[in-house]
């Protein structure tokens, strides 16, 4: 599930400061190519406008403590909108009938309200995600906090309904 950098149209980096904590050969300048090509997109998610967020194309300053919160919300906004890749889950994906229950009738803009993110840019990113080739390097930002394995289960779930896994 790690990031193809080099073949990826969207990079998300979800509570990763590539810039600074580099974890992939030649981060920022890779980092920085992304930003700088039109034909793809550097998103950062994270609270601080960190070095990598001030160089994105998107960027996402989600309340501390929250990510959980904004993976479900886009989850249920992509269940909800009909935008999961259903040839991709038939295909590679078992038993999201059992938790397709966890997103209905989630109330989507007062979780967005706790995360202190407007609803629209979120949409439009969950969009992206179900129409771009993307791919995502998280990291402590989201690892050391206190929701750290429902981050990681909430994000596999949200690559798995976007049909990231095993593609390049």
């Amino acid at each position: 599930s790690g990031p193809d950098e080099g073949h990826t149209e969207m990079l998300v980096a979800w509570g990763w400061n590539g810039m600074e904590s580099h974890q992939m050969p030649r981060a920022p300048k890779v980092l920085a190519e992304i930003a700088k090509d039109p034909e793809r997109l550097l998103v950062a998610i994270d609270p601080r406008k960190s070095e990598t967020a001030a160089i994105a194309d998107i960027h996402l300053a989600v309340r501390p403590g929250t990510d959980a919160l904004l993976m479900k919300a886009m989850i249920s906004i992509i269940l909800d909108e009909g935008w999961e890749a259903k040839d991709y889950i038939r295909s590679h994906v078992e038993g999201l009938d059992r938790i397709r229950a966890w997103f209905e009738g989630f109330d989507v803009r007062k979780a967005l309200d706790v995360c202190m993110l407007g609803d629209q840019q979120v949409r439009d990113l969950c969009r992206l995600m179900t129409t771009r080739r993307w791919s995502v390097h998280p990291d402590l930002g989201i690892y050391m906090g206190r929701r750290s394995t429902l981050n990681s289960y909430l994000m596999n779930i949200l690559g798995a309904l976007c049909g990231i896994f095993c593609v390049r």
